[in-house]
């Protein structure tokens, strides 16, 4: 990835709004769930909560209670497919196995762990460096732990599987794939959903929601925080309680027409059962104009393998930063890269109309962004969301590899 050359969009007269946005405390409406002497709380891509008592023991929600599952934890995360991954009270790792329902060890130690949308997986490890304790992310391929330089206490991972990160002195840092950016705020502890909303607890277990460049101050207070996939704040407070936010977050539905005037409609393609790809992009970003051409790649290699998958270029802006895209633009870029893939336009800008309502729900501050859509059939608000952000040289590769694996014909 290169960091650089992601086109950042959110302008200085944003990021004003959004410091003096933190005077208020935006009001939650939150939902108690159970005194259990929580230290931790996880919430994974599939919605599957655990949490860590005081005690040790490891408590699994079912969705109306709290289960016990043997077995002992002080620190735990979830990964995409509901199993949790803990850290014991003597630093040990251990995955839960859902198949066998057993606990797994897994090599090194750990103060802290976090896992990203994306299945990353990342640890606060117990050798003491500058900012806390050493940083490391498993590498599948090896099974093993591979550091990456930087020290910490906490740590939450985001869907594209980057790492933010809080130190030993409260400061913030998000990975971009080779350093460390500083980030405004003092925290105490940070959570990320798979829908890449980001919540946070202050010194003072105070709450806070991460708008893109600063943190807004929410009603409430807890020491620990997880986020669900819809993008709802699971926290644990001082006591010990666990309370969640029930803010209803659905998926923007849409029904447009691309340029060759072929009418789409996002809930019907995933009440069928599709598989759903959403390129964000506009003509005056420069790596869009290297994506598209990728895209139509993916859109080409999807079809003739029959995979049961849309896919959509989103193309919001023309030329001009903040003018919506019109035919004309629209139809020259699409020439100019030979695409064939349905692109949509008359979706407003990057703060307005439909893309507006996806930014600011998924927090997006730069483009292009591509969301991968698993469908749920019976609720297409509710489908399962992963966001990739940036820029990647394989990005058809990527996102090919985060597709369901039966979306398409082996």
């Amino acid at each position: 990835m290169k960091p650089a050359f992601f086109t950042l969009y959110k302008s200085t007269v944003i990021i004003l709004v959004s410091l003096l946005s933190c005077q208020f405390l935006l009001a939650q409406n939150w939902m108690y769930l159970a005194s259990l002497g929580a230290q931790d709380i996880g919430v994974g891509r599939n919605g599957a909560a655990w949490a860590a008592t005081t005690a040790g023991s490891v408590l699994r929600w079912s969705g109306t209670s709290w289960e016990n599952i043997p077995g002992t934890a002080s620190r735990v995360a979830v990964d995409a497919e509901g199993a949790a991954w803990v850290v014991t009270a003597d630093s040990l790792i251990y995955k839960y196995d859902m198949a066998t329902k057993y606990w797994q060890a897994k090599p090194g130690t750990a103060k802290d762990i976090g896992i990203g949308g994306d299945g990353s997986v990342w640890i606060i490890g117990t050798n003491a460096v500058q900012g806390g304790y050493d940083i490391s992310k498993w590498d599948w391929s090896t099974s093993t732990w591979k550091n990456i330089p930087g020290g910490a206490v906490k740590i939450a991972v985001e869907p594209s599987g980057n790492a933010w990160i809080v130190n030993n002195t409260g400061n913030v840092f998000r990975y971009n794939g080779s350093s460390w950016d500083l980030k405004p705020g003092l925290l105490k502890d940070i959570g990320i959903g798979a829908n890449g909303v980001i919540w946070c607890t202050g010194p003072n277990d105070a709450i806070y929601k991460w708008d893109g460049s600063n943190w807004q101050g929410q009603s409430g207070g807890a020491s620990w925080v997880s986020v669900g996939p819809d993008g709802n704040a699971w926290v644990v407070n001082a006591g010990g309680e666990v309370w969640r936010t029930n803010n209803a977050t659905k998926l923007p539905d849409f029904t447009k027409k691309d340029l060759q005037n072929v009418q789409h409609t996002l809930y019907s393609d995933l009440s069928s059962g599709k598989t759903v790809v959403l390129d964000f992009s506009a003509v005056w970003c420069s790596y869009c104009n290297v994506s598209a051409p990728m895209m139509q790649t993916l859109y080409t290699d999807l079809k003739t393998r029959k995979c049961n998958v849309n896919v959509y270029l989103m193309l919001f802006e023309g030329p001009r930063v903040g003018v919506a895209c019109d035919s004309a633009s629209a139809a020259r870029f699409a020439t100019r890269y030979s695409l064939t893939l349905p692109v949509i336009i008359d979706i407003g800008t990057f703060v307005t109309g439909l893309v507006g309502q996806y930014t600011s729900q998924y927090v997006q501050s730069g483009i292009p962004f591509f969301m991968i859509i698993t469908p749920n059939t019976s609720d297409p608000g509710s489908s399962s969301i992963q966001i990739i952000s940036g820029e990647y040289p394989d990005l058809v590769q990527m996102i090919e590899s985060k597709l369901p694996a039966n979306a398409c014909k082996r």
